[in-house]
């Protein structure tokens, strides 16, 4: 299994920041990060480290190199049959200002549509379990009576609140320790707040972690529970990334883009 040793997962990193590695059993791992460029950027080798008898190495990580905010560096390993990868999630203090911001044009795909909603979260953050002014909603509709998961999904204003806001980056952290993970919801608990009808564009930008029993996911959802009984219920999944290793499992439709290029939350 390969391990960070340091830096800490989930800490926050300025400049060369040394990467310190351990993995029993294997000779040498690849470092790698995504890194800016034209469209979405390209998939880069920060390098080879090889370890020691103990299996220990490590690299320097050249932070300035690759885009501020959160980034994940992968670490993948392999002797024979036995192969290991690990995510490091780190925030990026330094760095380069990559598709930062919302995009000053409306995608190709929601051309001729009127803009309804956006949110940058680069101002104070709007969430609540019970007030009905809030923008968001931190349970599932229609009073969190359907939240799922081991790790329940907890409101901002509950001691282990799993919302930060970060610049201009939204957090959700879900933490086995803090026994809490989080969710947002555009409709509350009165069935106010943003609704759109087709034809209609969605769109977010997150990044997301690879880890099993983790199930990070964009999805939108009929408001059947508006006061009409017995209302079908479609729910369409933009994506749903199940944690651990091999394929990611993605739902999409015509009318829908996915931006899954290691940026930060964003929703238009």
């Amino acid at each position: 299994m390969v391990t960070v040793l340091s830096p800490a997962y989930g800490s926050d990193i300025s400049g060369n920041t040394p990467i310190s590695i351990v993995a029993p059993g294997l000779t040498n791992v690849v470092v790698k990060c995504w890194k800016q460029g034209d469209g979405f950027g390209a998939d880069s080798t920060v390098g080879t480290v090889t370890l020691d008898a103990q299996g220990k190495g490590s690299i320097i990580f050249p932070s300035t190199d690759y885009p501020h905010g959160p980034l994940s560096v992968r670490i993948s390993g392999a002797n024979g049959q036995i192969k290991d990868n690990c995510y490091l999630q780190l925030y990026n203090q330094a760095g380069v200002s990559w598709n930062e911001g919302m995009p000053k044009d409306a995608p190709a795909a929601a051309a001729g549509m009127a803009l309804i909603f956006a949110d940058d979260f680069n101002s104070k953050l709007s969430i609540s379990s019970t007030d009905p002014k809030a923008t968001y909603y931190d349970h599932k509709p229609p009073d969190g009576s359907q939240d799922f998961s081991t790790l329940r999904f907890t409101g901002f204003n509950d001691p282990n609140n799993p919302f930060l806001q970060v610049d201009s980056h939204l957090r959700i952290r879900a933490d086995a320790k803090q026994n809490n993970a989080g969710l947002i919801s555009s409709i509350k608990p009165d069935f106010s707040g943003v609704t759109a009808s087709v034809p209609c564009y969605f769109e977010c930008r997150f990044i997301a972690p690879n880890a099993i029993g983790a199930w990070p996911a964009y999805w939108l959802l009929t408001n059947e529970r508006s006061g009409r009984a017995n209302q079908p219920c479609d729910e369409i999944d933009i994506i749903e990334g199940y944690g651990g290793e091999g394929p990611l499992l993605l739902h999409d439709q015509p009318r829908h883009r996915r931006r899954l290029a290691g940026r930060p939350f964003a929703l238009r």
